[in-house]
């Protein structure tokens, strides 16, 4: 965490390195004997992903974007200066650029154009507690790295996520009752009073990430096919890489390169180069 802590700073981060003395003092409700310490971001974890979609759809359709809503794209050719792609109610769509951020059915569409997308969807986890009163009324996203139990408040309940190693690959979005049991142990040692409050099953909820080999997301044109782009991957921290990610694609496409950020590390070919990004810090 202190090496984590370093990086941050160098690149403009505000995050504190702390003590277990202080860890407790700022979070008095977190039990257990066993705590080394922690770092802390003011403004790591609170965040809408609903609203900051509407907000960015907003922008967009201000200065002129449309959107098709609910019309999957089940044909995709490479036509004259661009590409020709078919959606399910039989429309069809030309360009000269697509991007592909499909997310979790990315290689589902990478295989329509003879690209091989190396993403998977796999199933994760939220679940909500009945009422906690008893906790401060903002519970910054809070995360035991020993076991990865992750828990931030969300109006009178909280919000609880773990992420199991062993989960395959699919496009399953059922919620799994019998999942909580897998780290209620570790929540109850961690976060009693989180605990106390119970899972509230009608509340709780799966969803998809779309996961690459190594946990990154792929940013850039596809070697070999003009005009083609991949913004995806990105393994669960889509929405925080969002605004980033949008402006260097829309830069790729307007001046031939991402000149905000070098991204050439998270390129497509890194794959086949055996060059994978290696983070300790993943959840």
């Amino acid at each position: 965490m202190e090496r984590a802590a370093a990086y941050q700073r160098g690149c403009g981060v505000d995050v504190e390195v702390l003590d277990a003395a202080e860890v407790r003092r700022r979070v008095p409700w977190i039990a257990g004997e066993r705590l080394a310490g922690g770092t802390f971001g003011a403004r790591d974890g609170f965040i809408d992903p609903g609203r900051l979609c509407g907000f960015f759809s907003s922008a967009a359709a201000h200065d002129g974007v449309s959107f098709r809503y609910g019309q999957e794209v089940v044909a995709a050719e490479e036509g004259a200066g661009g590409f020709v792609l078919g959606t399910a109610d039989g429309s069809t769509f030309s360009a000269p650029f697509v991007v592909n951020a499909a997310g979790a059915w990315s290689a589902r569409l990478g295989a329509l154009l003879g690209v091989d997308v190396p993403v998977e969807p796999v199933r994760r986890h939220l679940f909500l507690t009945g009422p906690v009163r008893d906790l401060p009324p903002e519970v910054p996203m809070t995360i035991d790295a020993d076991t990865g139990v992750l828990v931030r408040r969300e109006g009178e309940r909280v919000l609880v996520a773990w992420s199991n190693a062993d989960e395959p690959p699919g496009f399953d979005t059922t919620c799994d009752p019998e999942f909580v049991l897998r780290f209620a142990e570790a929540l109850e040692a961690r976060f009693p009073s989180v605990a106390a409050a119970g899972i509230d099953q009608r509340r709780s909820w799966a969803g998809l990430y779309e996961v690459t080999p190594d946990h990154h997301a792929i940013l850039g044109p596809v070697p070999e096919r003009p005009g083609l782009l991949l913004a995806t991957g990105f393994s669960g921290h889509g929405v925080m890489h969002a605004p980033a990610a949008g402006r260097c694609i829309a830069e790729m496409i307007l001046r031939g390169r991402s000149e905000g950020v070098d991204v050439d590390a998270l390129s497509l070919a890194r794959f086949a180069r055996g060059e994978l990004i290696h983070e300790t810090m993943v959840l």
